[in-house]
């Protein structure tokens, strides 16, 4: 069955965006590093429409939240308006970090170039109990402006992770017996949390275990320049 954006009603994703279940994002900036659209998918796309309930497919074809941002003649945003368009094999590239084709039209308008996600990902072995220990440090290089997306943690026991930007506390997490992993979102207009050169995100895990074990971290981001 051929994609048709009639057959999926716009409220339910935007419900879905809310709780944090559309995970898969592809974004398109100006050459002044605004973001210009959006596509937000799932991992495994569960449609919604004329498909059965529960019934899965592939990302290619499949539908995804897409939002057009605009902006006055001075810079700042005016709207962003939300529709539902196909997420195409250009969106699944941006948002995997794997080769774009620039020539695909149904995600270069404007000009703009497609920005892939990148991952920082770091481990520790054997996490000491008693203390916070740092897992993950990131810095924006020199030259770079990036927007943080989300961060995954992970262990061998339940913990508590704090999230800090330049040494100013975000956000905490906990783990427990019930899930040892755990993420959190950074979502805003402008696709995430705004870092700029030499700002610094890292994340510290406090290990409620008896024994050392192994804990992770990753953070996903962007580059605008």
């Amino acid at each position: 069955m051929a994609f048709n954006p009639t057959d999926f009603n716009i409220e339910v994703w935007l419900r879905l965006e809310v709780e944090n279940v559309l995970q898969k994002v592809c974004s398109l900036y100006d050459v002044d590093g605004r973001l210009v659209e959006q596509w937000k998918t799932r991992v495994s796309v569960v449609p919604f429409g004329n498909y059965p309930s529960g019934s899965t497919v592939k990302s290619l074809a499949a539908p995804a939240l897409y939002r057009a941002f605009w902006y006055d003649a001075n810079g700042a945003m005016i709207a962003r308006v939300p529709y539902i368009r196909e997420w195409t094999q250009a969106c699944e590239d941006a948002a995997t970090g794997g080769a774009l084709n620039p020539s695909d039209p149904s995600i270069l308008p404007f000009g703009a170039t497609a920005v892939p996600t990148l991952i920082h990902y770091e481990e520790s072995l054997a996490v000491a109990i008693g203390a916070d220990i740092k897992i993950l440090s990131y810095t924006v290089p020199v030259g770079k402006k990036s927007y943080a997306r989300n961060i995954r943690v992970s262990g061998d026991n339940r913990a508590i992770y704090k999230i800090y930007k330049n040494a100013v506390k975000l956000r905490e997490l906990r783990t427990w017996w019930t899930s040892f992993d755990a993420e959190t979102f950074f979502d805003s207009a402008d696709g995430g949390l705004y870092l700029e050169e030499d700002d610094k995100i890292e994340v510290f895990v406090f290990n409620k275990g008896s024994d050392p074990v192994k804990f992770t971290a990753s953070l996903s981001f962007v580059n605008t320049a």
